[in-house]
């Protein structure tokens, strides 16, 4: 992501029906709006991205917990 002008200062990985995966975090400014970028990806088959503001990002992770809560 850092070639394409996003900054991932966070790494986070999860587990989804007992497959792991891994999701980075980073920002970017285009046109002076801060932009959170999020890419998840988990086993071959399941890639998720968000893109938007910062201060709805956690609900993106709460939409994650809740995946991983049901496959389980």
């Amino acid at each position: 992501m850092e070639d394409v002008g996003i900054h991932v200062p966070d790494a986070r990985h999860l587990i989804i029906d007992g497959v792991t995966g891994l999701c980075l975090d980073g920002e970017t400014a285009k046109m002076g709006i801060k932009e959170r970028h999020i890419y998840c990806r988990v086993g071959p088959t399941l890639s998720l991205h968000y893109v938007g503001s910062s201060l709805r990002a956690p609900a993106f992770y709460s939409i994650l917990d809740g995946i991983s809560k049901v496959a389980q």
